[in-house]
């Protein structure tokens, strides 16, 4: 029987490039959650309503950057405008066949700028700055294989090689 088997464990280096720079070590990623737009059908033959996800519809996706500290650098990532966004990153993975081994992830996004947080300062501890992005375009690797494609302009919805929006582009394009 098929089975489902995620027995990831700890990340255990990460880097973070954005429009090719790398950002600081001591960043903190929050990435998008994945959510569909719905709709409420409801009427004849229907027992009471159900909501239904709509064909591509994908909600609001955001991203937040935490970082510690107040510098110049940290302003280049409040620049208005879209932005590429590279997480690196290795996390520890579980097969029965191989035991506990690294493996690679990679997560590119295309990001616009919406909101940075001034953060707080106070003696003797660190101070810290968010910064928060919509993100247009969303693509996951994990060992080598894509996994994740979201693209809301070029109405893409891909997971595992499964493209659910393909008909929808036949009947447009």
């Amino acid at each position: 029987m098929p089975r489902i088997d995620s027995r990831k464990f700890s990340v255990i280096a990460s880097r973070l490039l954005y429009d090719r720079a790398e950002v600081a070590s001591m960043v903190t990623v929050d990435l998008p959650s994945i959510a569909l737009a719905t709709q409420d059908v409801a009427g004849p033959g229907v027992m009471g309503s159900i909501n239904m996800p709509v064909t591509g519809g994908v909600n609001s996706m955001e991203t937040t950057i935490t970082m510690r500290g107040h510098s110049y650098d940290a302003g280049k990532l409040m620049r208005p405008g879209e932005h590429k966004m590279e997480l690196r990153f290795a996390q520890d993975s579980f097969t029965v066949q191989q035991g506990i081994r690294p493996e690679g992830c990679k997560i590119f996004m295309t990001v616009i700028f919406k909101s940075a947080e001034g953060g707080s300062i106070k003696n003797m501890e660190f101070s810290e700055r968010a910064f928060t992005y919509e993100v247009r375009r969303y693509e996951e690797y994990v060992d080598g294989e894509q996994t994740v494609l979201i693209d809301k302009w070029g109405i893409k919805y891909q997971m595992v090689g499964e493209d659910g929006m393909q008909d929808v582009r036949g009947f447009i394009y």
